[in-house]
C-alpha cells in the first residue's frame, strides 16, 4: 500500500507540466500587458507577446493590416519598451499576424 506522502509526489510528477505551461502563460500575459501599455489603449488589444528569446520580441497582431501598422511604428516603440526591466535586452521585433480559425474571419 503507498503512502499519502507517494501518492501526492506521484501526482506532482504528473501534473508538473501543466504547471509549467501555467507559469509560462503567466509570464506572457504579464510581457503582453507590459507591451500593451507602451502601445496605448488604442491599439492594445490588437497585439499579444508572442515569445520573448533574449533580444528577439515576437508579437502577434489580430489581421495582416495591424501587423504592418506595428512594424512601422516598432523603431519608435523600442526604446519606449527597452526602458522596462522584461524588455532592456530586446534589440529586435518581429510581428506575425495570428491564425484565425475557419468562421472567425
Amino acid at each position: 500500500m503507498r503512502t499519502i506522502e507517494q501518492i501526492l509526489r506521484d501526482r506532482q510528477r504528473r501534473h508538473r507540466g501543466v504547471g509549467r505551461l501555467v507559469a509560462e502563460l503567466d509570464a506572457r500575459q504579464s510581457l503582453t500587458d507590459q507591451l500593451r501599455a507602451v502601445l496605448g489603449e488604442e491599439d492594445a488589444g490588437r497585439y499579444a507577446v508572442a515569445r520573448l528569446d533574449g533580444a528577439l520580441l515576437v508579437v502577434q497582431a489580430r489581421s495582416a493590416s495591424w501587423a504592418t501598422r506595428l512594424r512601422f511604428r516598432a523603431p519608435e516603440l523600442l526604446p519606449r519598451l527597452r526602458r522596462l526591466k522584461d524588455f532592456a535586452a530586446v534589440e529586435e521585433i518581429r510581428v506575425r499576424t495570428a491564425a484565425t480559425a475557419p468562421g472567425d474571419g
